[in-house]
This record gives C-alpha cells, sequence and structure tokens, in this order.
C-alpha cells in the first residue's frame, strides 16, 4: 500500500510504459508469491492474502493507503475473533460469513477471494489520471 501512495502523475503521463502497469504487476507477483509459499504452509494462507488484497484495493479506491491497509487488517481481526464458534459438542468450528476461517479445500471461499480480486485489481488503477 505504501508504494501505491506515491505522487508520479508527471511520470505516469510522460512514460513510455505506464508506471501503473508496474505496480499491477507488483501486487500480482504477491499473489503469486503468496500462492508459491502456500505450497509449503498451506493454502488457506495463500488464499487469505488473496483475500486481503482485494479488500485493500477496493478500499484504497474509495479512500486511501492507509485506511486500505486498516481495512484488510479489521477483517482479518473480525473474522478471527468474531468468527470462531463453539460447537454444541465442544469443538471449535466457524461462523458462515468467516471466510478467512474456512479449510484450504473450500470452493466457496476460493470463488469468493479469486472474484474479489478480479474486480479490485482493474478498479484500483484507472486508465487515465486526473491532475489533481
Amino acid at each position: 500500500m505504501y508504494c501505491l501512495e506515491r505522487q508520479l502523475h508527471e511520470a505516469e503521463t510522460t512514460a513510455a510504459l505506464p508506471v501503473r502497469r508496474f505496480d499491477q504487476g507488483a501486487i500480482i507477483l504477491t499473489a503469486v508469491l503468496a500462492h508459491a509459499a502456500g505450497l509449503m504452509v498451506g493454502m488457506d494462507i495463500a488464499r487469505n492474502v488473496t483475500i486481503l488484497l482485494g479488500i485493500a484495493l477496493l478500499t484504497r479506491r474509495l479512500a486511501n493507503e492507509a485506511t486500505a491497509a486498516g481495512a484488510g487488517l479489521m477483517f482479518l481481526i473480525i473474522n478471527v475473533i468474531l468468527g470462531r464458534v463453539i460447537g454444541p459438542d465442544g469443538h471449535s468450528t466457524h461462523s458462515w460469513w468467516a471466510i478467512v476461517l474456512y479449510p484450504s479445500g473450500n470452493m466457496l471461499a476460493w470463488l469468493v477471494a479469486v472474484a474479489l480480486f478480479a474486480v479490485a485489481l482493474p478498479l484500483s488503477f484507472p486508465r487515465t489520471l486526473a491532475p489533481r
């Protein structure tokens, strides 16, 4: 989020290749590296990183970079703290809305993660930059 806060309007308008392409590439590379690491630590971590990136990108579009980072963290905290439910047998389970607590093989959680990221990425980088 810090890198996306740069005010490079002059560089963006005069560059041969738009700087936003490098920013998009860095975000996509982050998701790809999270999935590569997910093979070692669990794919639920990769899915959750994708969800957090999507939330941060959407929030950044509506507010600013600090709010975007905070929104992702708050989403994660709310899911982990409020999403756990103790079942009647005494075992811990999760609420239907606590998507970061779903097991890594849950297809619905993956669809939500991919859809959120796919919508957020193009929306977070407008084609033209308006002068500020």
